[in-house]
């Protein structure tokens, strides 16, 4: 599975699904890893399988959002989700996802909105290509209503890599057993959700995330229905 690991105009929900290169990305991405070069690919020199139910970093802190916020281009009917992604081969790469708590909330990020987000811009394509721009709106409506959104992080670890290309590409290969990790943000900490193997991620959209949070919601009321019973 070939992988850009750059981030561009193209929104990342998972690294394994979309992609695309940003011209201006941090040197710390075109830097050639440690390994043994062998036709143009680069083994990635760490093998090491880790697991990580707690959050490897903070991904809400201000370093990680230096690409800005972009909006993906929808899948199918579905709205954007808006949000930022990072990657840096000591670390790996992840979104942040920012998901509306009603439907009312998520659909505002339609396009077929004319009362939403894209309601503003006489052309929205072209609009889509001032990427300081959108990244400056986007931030500004998040930053105003901050209690409408759940934010989940999708985590792809640098163990999941088996090689980059060593042709400035910034594409890499994942090992089959790569997984992708969901954590979502309460009470000012990152909270564990569920691993997916990321080969059989299919839909990176709305509903990847909307179940992800049913998930959550069954496994925290199960904790609370567990507790009380032991009373």
């Amino acid at each position: 599975m070939k992988l850009l690991k750059t981030i561009g105009l193209v929104f990342l929900f998972v690294f394994s699904i979309s992609s695309c290169k940003n011209n201006d990305q941090p040197k710390a991405t075109k830097e050639t890893p440690k390994a043994v070069i062998k036709d143009k690919m680069v083994v990635a020199e760490d093998t090491i399988v880790n697991d990580y139910p707690t959050a490897p970093v903070d991904f809400l802190e201000e370093k990680y959002k230096k690409n800005g916020f972009v909006l993906p281009d929808g899948l199918g009917p579905s709205p954007t989700i808006p949000g930022y992604t990072f990657f840096d081969k000591n670390l790996g790469g992840f979104s942040i996802c920012y998901i509306g708590k009603s439907k009312l909330i998520q659909d505002y990020w339609s396009v077929s909105n004319s009362e939403g987000f894209f309601g503003q811009f006489e052309n929205i394509d072209q609009a889509m290509y001032d990427l300081k721009d959108i990244s400056n709106k986007v931030s500004q409506v998040l930053k105003n209503k901050p209690n409408d959104y759940y934010i989940i992080a999708d985590f792809l670890p640098k163990e999941a890599i088996a090689k980059y290309y060593n042709d400035e590409s910034g594409e890499f290969d994942l090992k089959d057993n790569a997984c992708t990790y969901f954590y979502i943000y309460e009470n000012n900490k990152w909270v564990f959700i569920k691993k997916l193997l990321t080969n059989t991620i299919t839909d990176p959209g709305l509903s990847l995330y909307n179940d992800l949070l049913l998930f959550h919601k069954s496994k925290k009321e199960k904790l609370i229905s567990d507790k009380s019973n032991l009373r």
